[in-house]
């Protein structure tokens, strides 16, 4: 089963909100994170995990996302596939002292994955050279097409597509790529943003 690791949470609640709603399109999702377990979607299983921080890793099909900014007070268990933000130089430096390559996201054509084209609610979002998806297969250059609510943040979008990707929940052999994001409502009343599963009509597992 393919696990993706949400790393540094609660720091960027909104990046684990953003996964559940969408993977769920694509997967029966089980998501853990300090809230609880929640269990939505429909298809292959996969399992989304929100974590504070990482000492080990043994498992396959296996993807780490760095939330921007989250400092790493452990070194990452070595052959595990990271996402992060090439803006964030710290996060950087403290992987490659213990020599994890790093899938980056940013708005550089050096990064892996960048935008080629941007507007207010849709992108195109650019894989600059090839990779290995979780299943071992390379993937070539593609690009993406997507359409997102207003402000929703480039490494969310980024990390989101580059997860898609390496997954191969969409590959170049897809006849449309388009991909269409939403977002969940947040509840300013409380502290953390929760899900509305009902308005979303999001069928449990």
């Amino acid at each position: 089963m393919v696990k993706i690791i949400l790393l540094g949470q609660p720091h960027n609640r909104h990046l684990e909100q953003f996964f559940i709603e969408n993977l769920s399109k694509h997967y029966c999702l089980t998501a853990f994170s300090d809230n609880g377990v929640l269990s939505v979607g429909e298809g292959k299983s996969l399992m989304l995990l929100s974590l504070p921080k990482l000492a080990y890793c043994h498992s396959d099909q296996c993807i780490n996302i760095l939330a921007p900014h989250f400092k790493l007070l452990d070194p990452l268990p070595a052959g595990t596939t990271v996402i992060a933000a090439s803006d964030d130089e710290r996060q950087l430096k403290a992987l490659a002292k213990v020599q994890i390559p790093v899938i980056t996201c940013g708005l550089s054509s050096k990064d892996t994955f960048t935008f080629s084209s941007k507007e207010e609610e849709s992108a195109v979002v650019a894989l600059m050279r090839s990779i290995k998806s979780v299943y071992g297969h390379t993937v070539e250059p593609m690009e993406v097409p997507i359409t997102f609510p207003p402000k929703t943040d480039d490494f969310t979008l980024l990390s989101y597509t580059a997860s898609l990707i390496l997954t191969e929940t969409i590959s170049s052999q897809n006849n449309d790529l388009k991909q269409e994001f939403t977002s969940y409502k947040t509840n300013t009343s409380a502290n953390n943003t929760t899900a509305n599963a009902n308005e979303k009509e999001i069928k449990e597992c």
